[in-house]
C-alpha cells in the first residue's frame, strides 16, 4: 500500500500513537500506521476515527501526507484558499487546497494538462513513484532518464524507493 511505503520513507521509530479502531495491532501495516498519526502525516478520519486501511488513497490525501511528512502542514494552512486547478476551488475541496497549493509549489506533483488536478482521483503507482523520487531530491535525474513516467519508476527502482511495493 501507498501509505506504507510512504512510512518506511519516513521511519519506522517506535512512537506512541493515537490508535485507529480498525488498525488491529497484530496487523503487518499497525506500525506504519501509528508512527504516522505520531509524526502528524496521517490522522484518519475524523467523523469516526477510523483509518479505514483497505481505502484507496486519492491525489488531494497523499498530496496532503507528503506535505506533512516534509512538516510543511503549518505553511500548508496558510496557503489555503484558491489554486490554480478549477476543479479544487469548491467548498468540499478547501481542505485540502492549502497542501495542493505547497506540493504544486515545491514540485512533487502536477495537475493534468486539461488544467485539472483530479483531487479525488486514487492516486496511481506511477504518480507515487514521481512524488517520492521528487522529494527524495532525484526529480532532475529522473527527467534525464526519459521523465514520466519510465525516468521516475527507474530511479525509483534503482534508489529502493519501491522497494517491496506493488503496483
Amino acid at each position: 500500500s501507498s501509505v506504507i511505503a510512504l512510512a518506511l520513507s519516513v521511519g519506522s521509530a517506535a512512537i506512541a500513537a493515537p490508535s485507529f479502531s480498525d488498525v488491529p495491532e497484530t496487523a503487518s501495516y499497525a506500525q506504519a500506521v501509528n508512527t504516522l498519526a505520531s509524526l502528524g502525516v496521517i490522522s484518519g478520519y475524523a467523523e469516526d476515527g477510523t483509518f479505514k486501511p483497505d481505502n484507496n488513497i486519492t491525489r488531494a490525501e497523499v498530496t496532503t501526507m507528503i506535505v506533512a511528512a516534509l512538516n510543511r502542514s503549518a505553511d500548508a494552512e496558510g496557503s489555503k484558499g484558491t489554486t490554480k486547478f478549477p476543479d479544487m476551488n469548491v467548498e468540499a475541496k478547501e481542505w485540502a487546497t492549502g497542501f495542493v497549493n505547497i506540493g504544486t509549489t515545491e514540485g512533487f506533483i502536477k495537475g493534468y494538462d486539461d488544467g485539472t488536478f483530479k483531487p479525488d482521483n486514487n492516486v496511481t503507482y506511477a504518480e507515487l513513484c514521481v512524488m517520492l523520487v521528487s522529494i527524495a531530491g532525484y526529480g532532475d535525474y529522473a527527467e534525464y532518464l526519459g521523465g514520466w513516467p519510465n525516468g521516475y519508476l527507474s530511479v525509483a527502482s534503482d534508489r529502493g524507493i519501491s522497494k517491496n511495493v506493488s503496483s
